[in-house]
Parts: C-alpha cells; structure tokens; sequence
C-alpha cells in the first residue's frame, strides 16, 4: 500500500503503459464496499492501481464532511492491498 499526500510528496510512481484506475470522493467514511469495488476494478478493467483520492470537501453532500486527516486515518486500514494507494490532497492555503 503506498500512501501519499499530492503536492508534498508527489504521486505514485507510474510505468508507461500502465492502466491507473481513480476512485474519488470524500470517503467520509471509508468501507468495504470501496474496497470491493476497487478490487474488482483492479480484475474486471486489468489496472496496474487503483488510486482512492480522498477530496477535502464533496459539493453534493449537504453537511461538510469530517476532517480530511481523520477521514484518511480511518481508511489506513482498508487500502492494504499493494496496488491500491491512498491518496490526498492538502487543502489550499485560501481554503
């Protein structure tokens, strides 16, 4: 499992040729279902990865979801998989 915040760290590293397939949303919380979906995905489309993109905010839900840190500990656990990472992006200054 890699795990990675976008813009401090980078992004995972990625091969030519390499099918990357992007599961966003707030994640608030994160469960099994993402996790079946992901490793289905990784069968059904032939990915090299999975990538779980934690966003700061979600503008469909009503109410503003949990901090991004909290919501990304509580995912820790179900991303241990090597080839799903989890990943975030940091929240920008102006936010």
């Amino acid at each position: 499992m890699q795990i990675l915040l976008i813009g401090n760290m980078g992004v995972p590293l990625v091969l030519k040729r390499q099918k990357i397939g992007l599961l966003g949303g707030s994640f608030d919380p994160a469960h099994k279902a993402h996790l079946h979906i992901s490793k289905y995905a990784l069968k059904y489309f032939d990915l090299d990865q999975v990538w779980w993109m934690l966003t700061p905010s979600n503008p469909l839900k009503k109410n503003s979801p949990s901090p991004i840190n909290d919501r990304f500990n509580a995912a820790k656990p179900l991303v241990e998989h090597p080839r799903i990472c989890l990943l975030y992006t940091s929240p920008s200054p102006r936010d």
